[in-house]
């Protein structure tokens, strides 16, 4: 579907690896860039299946499958998994300006 042409720039792709924390060769940025395009065309083809007549919640069985909503207390507490707690929060780099 796509007609050779890069879908994102070198600069989107160097803004995109940069959020990632990804360091790119050239090389690779432009690998990148036509893998990104593929998927994008992926989508694409997957928006133009007609899906009107499927309700979204179609399991191919009719019969719904519920459970019960009930809390539950976790037995891992984010403490023993994570040094980057504040607060009961887990802190991390921000990365949208």
């Amino acid at each position: 579907m796509n007609d050779g042409k890069p879908v994102f720039s070198l600069e989107e792709i160097e803004k995109i690896a940069d959020l990632a924390k990804l360091e790119l060769t050239q090389a690779e940025k432009e690998v990148f860039s036509g893998q990104f395009a593929e998927i994008l065309d992926y989508f694409r083809t997957i928006e133009s299946v007609a899906t009107d007549d499927i309700p979204a919640y179609a399991t191919g069985d009719s019969s719904p499958h519920f459970r019960q909503d009930v809390a539950e207390n976790s037995p891992v507490s984010p403490e023993s998994f994570s040094e980057f707690l504040e607060n009961g929060h887990f802190k991390v780099p921000r990365v949208i300006e």
